[in-house]
């Protein structure tokens, strides 16, 4: 891991005991109820803002990251940015960048966040109306906490409702309407 890198692993922290999450099987409104704390996210990478973009896109590559975020190079508990897979393809695939190319110059700025305290519904509302598949996640002083996924807040509610989930019986004549991707 380089100066210009780190990676931040949100608290990670998971009920035990009381709430609606651990009394029984939970409804569908005190999943999306709960606090975004509790959620387990994969630990976020964060690059400062003069990091290569080139060196960016491999450490996301090696880690099989679809986001990281962008940090103040001075104080790195400050978000400035989010750069994600979507802006790889969106900006950089088939262009030629140069060594000297920052990851400043391809990240989307002042990006929309949560904070640790806003709840899994409000996450689900905020990525479904601006089109996110990755939000930064900031404490109530707006440090960096980190990077919360679709996949984040789909294995949280899978964890809910395993049943539900796992055994599904499979649909044996089932056709896709579209094609995936298309």
């Amino acid at each position: 891991m380089t100066k210009r890198e780190s990676e931040v692993n949100p608290s990670g922290q998971s009920r035990s005991g009381g709430g609606a999450a651990s009394a029984g099987a939970p409804s569908e409104a005190d999943l999306f109820g709960e606090p975004l704390r509790y959620l387990r996210c994969a630990n976020c990478l964060m690059f400062d803002r003069a990091t290569p973009v080139r060196d960016v896109i491999e450490r996301m590559r090696d880690k099989r990251a679809g986001g990281t975020l962008v940090v103040d190079e001075k104080d790195s508990s400050r978000l400035v940015g989010i750069f994600t897979a979507r802006d790889i393809l969106d900006q950089i695939a088939g262009k030629d960048i140069t060594p000297e190319d920052t990851v400043e110059v391809y990240m989307t700025a002042s990006p929309q966040v949560l904070t640790v305290d806003d709840t899994v519904g409000s996450a689900i509302r905020l990525m479904t109306e601006g089109g996110y598949r990755h939000v930064p996640l900031v404490d109530a002083e707006h440090k960096v906490h980190g990077l919360v996924s679709v996949r984040d807040i789909v294995e949280f509610i899978s964890e809910h409702f395993p049943e539900e989930v796992y055994n599904l019986p499979p649909i044996i004549d089932q056709r896709a309407p579209t094609q995936e991707g298309g």
